[in-house]
């Protein structure tokens, strides 16, 4: 036997010995690097169980067809950055830091992640396709968080009144796309943290 199709045997034997729910787990996760690597118009079955070293027919049995193959990754980075987004603002004590905070998550992400992320950029620009209003859905959950956020800095008076909550959480929303470019164009750390300090405190009238 070759050593690939030992390889792929012994990833075959350990895949069947996977619970179902770690086994979706790691199919989804699969999904995700795969989608990234291709786009979501182009990933299918067969690269996914490529990924995962399993055969076409058990990614069938969990993703079913292909738009609940699309489901599942777009559920799991839709999960991913919620909870970036709670876990960057949980340590910073005033809007602008929270803010802030997720905007250098997100950008540390880019790097340890990036499949979320590449994934991410690609759903945002898809606007004809089934899956648009799911992006609708999540970006009005993630814009509700910034405008809570904004809010909160308004009434304790971190925030200058003349700030709009709506607009404030649309620009936030808009870095992440300023951050991934940036990042594309190999801009150096300092010059985007004080591109995103620049930003965050202009937008919000205030200081970190």
């Amino acid at each position: 036997m070759s050593e690939n199709k030992q390889n792929n045997a012994e990833q075959e034997e350990c895949a069947a010995r996977m619970q179902p729910a770690d086994r979706r787990q790691q199919l989804t996760r699969c999904a995700v690097r795969v989608f990234g690597r291709y786009g979501l118009g182009n990933a299918g079955h067969a690269q996914v169980a490529d990924e995962a070293g399993v055969s076409t027919p058990t990614v069938f049995i969990y993703m079913p067809n292909r738009q609940a193959l699309v489901d599942s990754v777009l559920a799991e980075v839709d999960d991913f950055l919620v909870k970036l987004v709670v876990n960057a603002t949980a340590g910073a004590a005033s809007a602008s830091g929270k803010l802030l905070a997720v905007m250098h998550a997100f950008a540390e992400t880019i790097d340890s992640n990036p499949d979320y992320v590449k994934v991410f950029l690609n759903w945002a620009t898809i606007v004809r396709s089934e899956s648009w209003p799911q992006y609708v859905d999540f970006q009005n959950r993630i814009l509700a968080m910034f405008e809570r956020i904004i809010e909160d800095g308004l009434n304790l008076g971190e925030i200058q009144p003349e700030v709009n909550p709506v607009w404030g959480a649309h620009l936030v929303m808009g870095s992440t796309h300023m951050i991934a470019q940036m990042k594309s164009c190999d801009c150096g750390q300092t010059e985007i943290n004080e591109c995103l300090s620049a930003l965050i405190c202009g937008a919000l009238s205030s200081r970190v």
